[in-house]
């Protein structure tokens, strides 16, 4: 690591009180990982389900590695705090989403909205 970098993580890590090797850790985090917010999410389940056991929102984390294989795009293609779900670009990425959550929670999903939180 060069100084400069190193000298920049100082300067953050004082400015929001954490030590260095936290804010080094962070920006090691961002790099590797891409996180999407599932909210608003309808579930398509029978009568007999109680919808309080089914989440409404949820959290998935997708490696960078992974990604870049899998989806040929690029995490900077995909802009913080927009909706994939708005956009057709997105397609396999939301489909692969919604049917992890199926496959996870046993039921369908009618609709959700999917975000890039990180």
């Amino acid at each position: 690591m060069n100084k400069r970098k190193l000298l920049s993580m100082a300067i953050a890590a004082a400015r929001h009180k954490t030590s260095p090797l936290l804010h080094s850790t962070y920006r090691e985090r961002i790099k590797t990982a891409m996180i999407f917010e599932i909210t608003d999410i309808d579930w398509d389940t029978d009568s007999n389900t109680d919808l309080d056991e089914l989440p409404k929102i949820a959290t998935l984390e997708f490696e960078l590695e992974s990604f870049y294989t899998k989806y040929n795009i690029f995490p900077n293609n995909i802009t913080l705090n927009k909706s994939l779900t708005s956009n057709n670009d997105y397609d396999d990425i939301v489909e692969d989403i919604i049917n992890h959550l199926s496959d996870s929670f046993g039921w369908c999903i009618n609709n959700c909205a999917i975000t890039r939180i990180q």
